[in-house]
């Protein structure tokens, strides 16, 4: 790699950094590039964006918060859009879909979005919510097994 504060090279280096993120400090191991003729150091947007992923990973191992792959498999599980998972669950009518492709839940959302992973409570969920469905969506919800979907219940 080109050093962008000389003329010469950068090597690639491994770094132990501490990273506040919502009130809490995070130690990861980033990698970054170290000129080789200055010592200063610099990162790409493609390792500035590994950075934030592992941020992200420690607080949602700290806080048992599920992964956005977690997140989508029991929108599908279901069988819902992420518009009508927001609306069951109470959120912003995009907020799901965000979860879903990274943003990292509230703990108080990520409670409940654990909680959704029992059917037993996502039906009471359903019946708080049921006028605001539409009838297609209640169709198919009364479809659904939920007593087969137990098996990613936490």
């Amino acid at each position: 790699m080109d050093s962008p504060f000389c003329d010469g090279k950068a090597t690639l280096i491994e770094k132990k950094t501490i990273i506040p993120y919502r009130k809490e400090n995070f130690e990861i191991t980033r990698k970054l590039y170290r000129c080789d003729q200055t010592g200063l150091e610099f990162s790409t947007e493609e390792q500035d964006e590994e950075a934030v992923d592992l941020i992200y990973d420690a607080y949602r191992k700290k806080h048992g918060i599920p992964s956005p792959s977690e997140i989508k498999s029991l929108r599908e599980k279901y069988g819902l859009s992420a518009s009508k998972m927001s609306l069951i669950l109470g959120f912003g009518i995009n907020q799901y879909h965000n979860y879903e492709t990274g943003e990292v839940p509230s703990l108080s959302n990520a409670k409940l979005i654990l909680a959704a992973m029992n059917p037993e409570f996502f039906k009471t969920l359903i019946l708080l919510v049921k006028e605001d469905l539409g009838e297609r969506t209640c169709k198919h919800l009364q479809e659904i097994d939920f007593s087969s979907s137990s098996d990613t219940a936490s």
